[in-house]
């Protein structure tokens, strides 16, 4: 893009150029340069460009004029740049553009509206892009891009005038003159937006432009040189419609053909509009959320869908929004387009439920991809009935729209209690139990589905029962605790007795005994003339009975005299015996009969000398028929 800094410097480097020729070539007198502009003297200058341009200017038509102009004074007057200054044909369009006491004039109007007029102060002896534009109501001034002047005036009557030719640089009928130079005119039968103008108010604008009616470059002659021959104004479109000079001597620094211009001649390089982009907060959002959008690259920004620039918003759906953004320097736009993908919220559904107090219950939530649970875990253990709150994050990472609720309802357990009429009971005793706080029992050991059972344990065991009440069970426990018998043993001093003989019968094993038949001493005396069996029962120390049972023999003794004579004849060695036992008497030794401690006959033998391995550890009682008679003896088995 070139400003008006690029003309200065184009005209620095051209004025370089020619002294460094002097110096090159020393005496050489000549140095020539294409001409940029033509240099208006203000005395009767002007180039006629004829009636053919005013007839394509229908009344009511938009137009748009635009000039390069480097004032040489504001001082009085007025100075003409271009125009038709009126027409005497009713519906042509009339305009005129001109430096007016101090001030850039713009006029338009038809054969019955009066001139519209906008004004801005004008610069001396700098370049200066002047662009004026009428759209059919308001009329409006550029000054080197920029606004200066817009007006929408009210319309009256004008005057006619005679002429019906465009002049630039004079208005030759009111002796008006244009003091200064000129270049790049273009008039368009079209309303030019500013960002046209400042795209090609810096260059050389292409011949074939949409509504440009005419173009001149002013690229023609020599720059202060003799240009008495170059007398026509060349006319860049289709138009062709040809300037004369008028009024110009074409010789010298005045009133001639000039360089450099308000353009460099031949630079066609359009300037380019902004490049406009786009920034989102976030490309990708959940449903709910907001992003927010800023154009880049411009001053001002516009974008479609009811979007504001740099405000937060919340878009329902996938969208592509599209950026319009305005250079301030300039007013040209650009466009850029910002896509946001708007992905779902899950919706959570959870599951509720019923538990019994102290056990557990699984939450399961479904919906998304992963939960958070406000108990913290999906296996929760409530005191009471309690409410969870459960959202979702699905595999997009949106958070759930909704929170889903477990309700979870804790039943009480029903009051279990088991009670016995004894928790103390001796062997082969039984106890009854009872179980109380429920609808439904059932017993273990024994699986029995009752409130009472009758337990009679060989020992000590504990007994649980769980009962119901219809929706959750507890278990409560007892333990009957099992007292052991004594073990009662019966001890005669004589277990084979002579017929009416006194044998003596001992208890062992308890504390207290009952004797049948006989008395509540631990021993008794008996003078049984049968064999009999007598009966004990014996109070241990735990407070629980025995009983022992002993048969007390009893034999019709021939020789009395001679089994107590005899008596101590008998020897047993060793005694106690541990494997075998040798018997010693003065007589021969028909048979042997070994009795236990109750009497019960246990073997017989016929040696002196036997074996007692099979018996078990104790007091054993012999019997020895002899041919003198009966000898008792008894010996311990170790």
């Amino acid at each position: 893009m070139k400003a008006q800094s690029t003309n200065q410097k184009t005209k620095f480097r051209k004025t370089l150029n020619y002294f460094l020729a002097l110096v090159l070539f020393g005496s050489l007198k000549i140095f020539s340069q294409n001409a940029a502009a033509i240099k208006f003297d203000g005395a009767g200058d002007y180039v006629d460009l004829g009636p053919a341009l005013t007839s394509s200017l229908n009344g009511g038509n938009s137009i748009t004029i635009e000039a390069w102009v480097n004032t040489a004074t504001n001082s009085g007057g007025h100075g003409p740049i271009i125009g038709n200054y009126g027409t005497n044909n009713t519906g042509a369009l009339s305009f005129l553009l001109r430096r007016e006491n101090g001030h850039h004039v713009f006029w338009v109007g038809n054969g019955t509206i009066y001139p519209t007029v906008s004004l801005n102060t004008s610069s001396v002896n700098v370049w200066t892009h002047l662009a004026c534009v009428w759209n059919g109501t308001v009329a409006i001034v550029y000054v080197n891009g920029v606004l200066t002047a817009s007006t929408a005036p009210a319309l009256s009557a004008m005057q006619n005038y005679s002429n019906t030719s465009v002049y630039i640089g004079s208005a030759p009928l009111n002796s008006e003159h244009f003091n200064g130079m000129i270049d790049e005119v273009r008039v368009w039968n079209v309303a030019r937006t500013r960002c046209q103008i400042n795209t090609f108010k810096n260059c050389e604008i292409p011949a074939n432009t949409p509504g440009l009616l005419v173009n001149y470059h002013f690229n023609q002659g020599i720059a202060n040189g003799n240009n008495t021959a170059v007398t026509t104004l060349t006319d860049a479109t289709s138009s062709a419609i040809t300037g004369t000079l008028a009024g110009l001597t074409l010789t010298g620094t005045a009133s001639n053909w000039v360089a450099p211009g308000g353009v460099v001649s031949g630079f066609t390089t359009a300037a380019s509009g902004p490049t406009v982009g786009s920034t989102a907060t976030n490309s990708v959002i959940c449903m709910g959320s907001s992003i927010t959008l800023n154009g880049t690259g411009a001053s001002t920004y516009v974008w479609t869908g009811g979007v504001t620039n740099g405000t937060a918003f919340s878009p329902t759906t996938t969208v592509t929004y599209t950026v319009t953004g305005t250079a301030a320097s300039t007013g040209c736009t650009n466009t850029a387009v910002r896509s946001v993908t708007v992905n779902p919220k899950p919706t959570i559904t959870v599951n509720s439920g019923t538990i019994c107090s102290g056990t557990s219950f699984t939450i399961v939530p479904s919906g998304a991809s992963t939960y958070t649970i406000s108990g913290g875990s999906t296996v929760v253990s409530p005191l009471t009935s309690t409410v969870y709150n459960v959202t979702g994050t699905n595999s997009l990472g949106c958070v759930s729209s909704n929170t889903a609720v477990s309700s979870i309802t804790v039943i009480a357990l029903p009051s279990i209690n088991a009670t016995a009429n004894n928790t103390l009971i001796c062997a082969g005793l039984s106890a009854n139990l009872t179980a109380s706080g429920g609808s439904t029992y059932t017993w273990n050991p024994g699986g029995i589905v009752s409130n009472t059972i009758v337990a009679s344990p060989a020992t000590s065991t504990t007994y649980s029962v769980t009962g119901t009440n219809g929706l959750c069970s507890k278990t409560s426990v007892i333990s009957i605790i099992v007292k052991p018998l004594p073990t009662i043993n019966v001890i005669s001093n004589n277990p084979l007795s002579c017929v009416g003989g006194t044998v003596t019968l001992t208890a062992t094993g308890g504390i207290a005994y009952f004797w049948t038949p006989g008395g509540n001493a631990f021993s008794i005396t008996v003078s049984p003339t049968v064999t009999t069996t007598y009966s004990v029962n014996g109070l241990g120390s735990s407070g629980c009975s025995g009983s022992a049972v002993f048969t007390q023999s009893v034999t019709v003794c021939d020789g009395l005299n001679q089994l107590t004579d005899k008596a101590n004849t008998l020897s047993v060695f060793p005694n106690p015996a541990s494997s075998n036992i040798t018997l010693q008497t003065q007589d021969a030794i028909e048979s042997v009969c070994v009795f236990n401690a109750q009497g019960a006959l246990l073997k017989t033998e016929t040696q002196k000398t036997f074996s007692v391995d099979d018996l078990s550890k104790g007091i054993y009682f012999i019997q020895i028929k002899t041919e003198n008679g009966i000898i008792i003896g008894r010996f311990v088995k170790d």
